[in-house]
């Protein structure tokens, strides 16, 4: 599953930081980068190959992380949560009613749950899944 497809689809929801894997594995400070979304898979999932000789046929279960940070805020309670219901909906919405170029099917959306919190900023995670096709004439067979 390619990353960039799906960062160009996210592009128009204006995070100022939008990135893949790479790029949340190396945050160091995100002061006056957020909100901020990466792109991390997450895992892969064959299912079984029909048994035809000489040919390997799967599907290809591929998950992904939507990692998205947001800020607190102004500091009213109010905020980071009208802030968190408002990108949430909006990612579902950007992500569920697309198909990804590497997939015949719609996105899937699997479900979201806080990663992280740090007094400043929050972290979600929200699990997507597209579906993959992988076939090979094995050569000699």
């Amino acid at each position: 599953m390619r990353i960039q497809p799906i960062l160009d689809r996210l592009a128009p929801l204006k995070y100022k930081t939008l990135g893949g894997a790479l790029e949340f594995i190396e945050l160091r400070s995100l002061a006056g980068r957020l909100d901020a979304l990466f792109i991390v898979p997450e895992r892969g999932q064959a299912r079984p190959s029909p048994f035809l000789t000489g040919v390997v046929d799967q599907n290809i279960d591929e998950g992904f992380m939507a990692m998205m940070i947001i800020d607190r805020g102004r500091a009213d309670i109010g905020t980071i949560s009208e802030k968190f219901e408002t990108r949430k909906a909006e990612l579902i919405r950007c992500l569920a009613t697309w198909t990804h170029p590497d997939s015949e099917n719609l996105t899937q959306f699997v479900g979201w749950n806080l990663y992280s919190s740090d007094g400043n900023a929050l972290t979600y995670a929200f699990n997507f899944k597209i579906c993959t096709h992988f076939r090979e004439i094995i050569n000699g067979a």
